[in-house]
């Protein structure tokens, strides 16, 4: 599942995503099972096989002439090569154990001579994970990427369809998967409180009390609210299954849900909690035996709750549910892990804000103070008085993150609430009131590019009074991977996918590399690493898509020389396709967060236009990009 943000941040609704796993940071990877480098004669060896698939039945392709062979004529498996022909062809690879994976590889037709293409399928049993179609002669192709949770015996299904016709349909793929370092609820199922840091609870309405271990599973004040090692089922009380943060990070939630008895009744609530806050839940009907693909990305404080909750619904008939939780911890910075008394450790800095200046707090009292005696921060407590609280953490180097964590107040005895804001630099990305009793608070959830150097601040405001305004913040940044033109600027056109060009009205043509910079005929169109100028002709920055996907495209915005002028026009486009288009004024140095997000083919081209507006007077732009493939 997806959750989903409004403009400014806030968690809006949430979705299968089972087609768009894209995990936060890097987790630990273990061993890589790769389909090419395991390729066997021997159904089986190193946990892949190759089959066909008729509509209805998996069935094995048969060894014969140096290659797997179907029962028709072209449907072939052979190392990184896959032929459909009235049978799908099918390469299956079946888990050792439970966890985590990540699934990639590429996809590509290998044979471009005509045809319609082929349908490409990753499924985890009957599950469909990912799907695409793949022109007849796109030689460059999809990389997958995926991760999600499995159990020992789930079958992983990379499926070539022949769309209308088998004709050309040689298609290469390279699936590879590897184990993360992730919680399994099956691995670490236990018959103790608290092992692994998983328990075994039932809610009655208005409390979770711990179950009891006794005739081999973990049972309830009513006695069908049963949990065992991947079943739940409830009974006038919810089953409910919780893991508990043994430390504070960005994680990834996933696993499947299904129904494990499907004969009859109404079906099942499941509901995924942080704490006391809602991230996803979804009614499985009594006889949805496929299920559903958890996907979520959260932000965390050592302590906190993951509550995994199965309702009955309306009765509690025929409710045995399978559940197999996973949760994998992603590469991030978290505020309260990294908290220190010394400013700039781990990139954090404590100060305040007093509507002019920001300012440094001063270290005392074991807590961070400020020149107004509330104004503090310890750990993931922040306080304003009549200066702000500011968290700030600057960014070690360019790219695109993800800011998570959750804010809540803490003292819900009276006061008006507090304003919660997150700026980076000067632009501010949210922004929330939250209720002087609202101690479940928010979810924050906000993707943006960065450069080098640039501040993210977590400030709190008093709203109008101080009173009772004690405030848990917990923020935790992750990079994604990501293409930025700052990191990846050069002095060779192409080197890294980026191009220096000009656009004259009708014809894109290359900058020449001169003088430390690229250089247009006009005197003034130049490139920089991050600058950009137009004159008589526009000034242009394109990156070529690699690979098919989606991606975001983000980063900052602003004039540079806010001297005079009467400013530019930046635009965006893919191809010929206007994707984003803004005047930016002549003395807007704070400009605009960028926020697009599209679908290419390898070999797509997005352009960076800076245009001159009316006159090219002071128009020096600084336009940081950012592109990231989100699936």
């Amino acid at each position: 599942m997806s959750l989903q943000y409004d403009p400014q941040g806030n968690l809006t609704s949430k979705y299968n995503e089972a087609d768009s796993n894209s995990l936060f940071g890097t987790p630990v990877v273990g061993a890589i099972s790769d389909a090419v480098k395991a390729y066997s004669s021997a159904q089986g060896s190193g946990n892949w096989y190759y089959q066909q698939w008729d509509g209805s039945t998996y069935t094995d392709l048969q060894y014969k002439n140096n290659q797997w062979e179907g029962k028709t004529p072209y449907t072939i498996i052979y190392k990184e090569f896959q032929h459909p022909d009235q049978t799908d062809s099918v390469r299956k690879w079946v888990a050792p154990k439970s966890g985590m994976i990540r699934i990639s590889g590429n996809v590509a037709k290998s044979d471009l001579g005509g045809g319609d293409g082929v349908i490409v399928s990753v499924l985890k049993n009957k599950v469909k994970l990912w799907s695409k179609t793949i022109p007849f002669n796109d030689n460059k192709g999809y990389e997958v990427g995926l991760t999600v949770g499995v159990s020992t015996g789930d079958a992983i299904y990379f499926v070539v369809n022949k769309n209308g016709d088998a004709s050309y349909d040689s298609t290469s793929w390279k699936p590879a998967i590897a184990y993360l370092d992730a919680h399994s609820a099956e691995e670490e199922y236990s018959n103790s409180q608290g092992s692994k840091n998983w328990y075994y609870q039932q809610w009655d309405g208005n409390t979770y009390t711990n179950l009891q271990y006794k005739n081999s599973q973990w049972e309830g004040g009513t006695p069908y609210t049963i949990i065992l090692k991947e079943f739940q089922h409830p009974d006038q009380t919810d089953s409910v299954r919780k893991w508990v943060a043994p430390k504070s990070g960005l994680i990834r939630i996933a696993g499947n849900v299904a129904k494990s008895n499907p004969l009859g009744g109404d079906g099942v609530i499941a509901s995924v909690l942080k704490n006391n806050i809602q991230l996803w839940s979804t009614t499985v009907a009594y006889n949805d035996t496929a299920g559903y693909e958890v996907g979520l990305t959260v932000g965390i404080s050592a302590g906190d709750a993951i509550y995994f909750v199965v309702n009955k619904n309306v009765d509690n008939s025929y409710d045995g549910t399978s559940w197999k939780p996973v949760i994998a911890y992603l590469d991030a910075h978290a505020a309260d892990a990294e908290y220190s008394n010394t400013q700039g450790s781990g990139d954090w800095y404590y100060q305040q804000w007093d509507g002019a200046t920001y300012t440094d707090l001063q270290y005392k009292n074991n807590q961070w103070e400020g020149k107004t005696p509330f104004t503090i921060i310890s750990g993931a407590f922040q306080h304003p008085d009549q200066t702000d609280s500011v968290r700030k953490w600057v960014a070690p180097k360019s790219g695109m993150i993800r800011i998570a964590g959750n804010i809540a107040k803490i003292d819900a005895t009276g006061g008006d609430g507090i304003i919660a804001t997150i700026l980076k630099n000067r632009v501010q990305l949210w922004s929330q009131t939250i209720a002087y009793n609202d101690t479940a608070g928010f979810e924050v959830g906000i993707t943006v590019g960065v450069s080098k150097g640039d501040a993210i601040y977590f400030v709190v405001n008093n709203n109008q009074s101080n009173s009772y305004d004690s405030t848990s913040w917990k923020p935790v940044i992750a990079y994604l991977d990501s293409n930025t033109v700052e990191e990846e600027y050069s002095n060779i056109q192409g080197s890294g996918n980026w191009y220096y060009q000009q656009w004259d009205g009708n014809t894109y043509s290359d900058l020449q590399y001169k003088n430390n910079q690229w250089e247009g005929k006009t005197p003034y169109t130049i490139i920089l690493k991050e600058f950009q100028h137009p004159d008589q002709t526009d000034s242009v920055r394109k990156w070529v898509a690699p690979k098919s996907g989606k991606i975001r495209i983000a980063g900052n915005l602003a004039k540079s020389n806010p001297g005079g002028g009467d400013g530019i026009v930046a635009t965006i486009l893919k191809n010929r396709a206007k994707l984003w288009s803004q005047t930016i004024a002549y003395n807007d140095t704070a400009g605009y967060e960028l926020g697009v997000t599209t679908e290419v083919l390898a070999g797509d081209s997005i352009y960076f236009i800076v245009n001159k507006n009316g006159d090219s007077a002071y128009d020096g732009t600084s336009w940081k990009s950012v592109i990231s493939y989100v699936e």
